[in-house]
């Protein structure tokens, strides 16, 4: 039985993202392994979490990133250590950061526009709301009405 298509887009609870996160990184690395061991490839994974923690996995181990590294160079004819590298990474970086702001600024004034919303009053003027509140003031009539009858040697405290 096969899952439905998952909509990809950002997870807004972090908690549910970490979760997320941390079960997907397992399952990549998982196939990383598998690819590895069962075509007898050599394999390097890199992952960087949102926040900026460092996972890897290089297959053979005793192959390390250095190694790897190196390798894709000679077989690219590119120098990952050149000062125009580098500046394309930090600046691919800058624009990710500058992305990540953006939308942490919308968020920011979703959340505002929310609050706005609330009465000055600190009550909101919700059916559901205000139902609840009667409701919870007919429980507290309907107990003090109670405890009138039955007389002051069995009031209890209710809160």
């Amino acid at each position: 039985m096969g899952r439905g298509k998952v909509e990809l887009r950002r997870i807004e609870n972090g908690a549910q993202r970490q979760v997320t996160f941390s079960k997907r990184k397992a399952g990549l690395f998982k196939k990383a392994r598998e690819i590895s061991v069962l075509c007898d490839a050599q394999v390097l994974l890199i992952v960087f979490s949102s926040a900026g923690k460092l996972y890897e996995l290089s297959s053979p181990c005793s192959f390390g990133v250095k190694k790897f590294m190196e390798k894709y160079e000679r077989a690219t004819q590119s120098k990952f250590w050149e000062k125009e590298y580098m500046d394309r990474i930090i600046q691919e970086e800058i624009d990710h950061l500058a992305n990540m702001e953006i939308v942490h600024q919308e968020e920011r004034e979703k959340l505002q526009e929310k609050i706005s919303q609330i009465p000055r009053n600190g009550r909101p003027s919700s059916p559901c709301f205000t139902h609840g509140l009667r409701l919870n003031s007919s429980h507290a009539m309907m107990d003090h009405e109670l405890d009138l009858k039955l007389g002051p040697s069995t009031m209890v405290n209710h809160n």
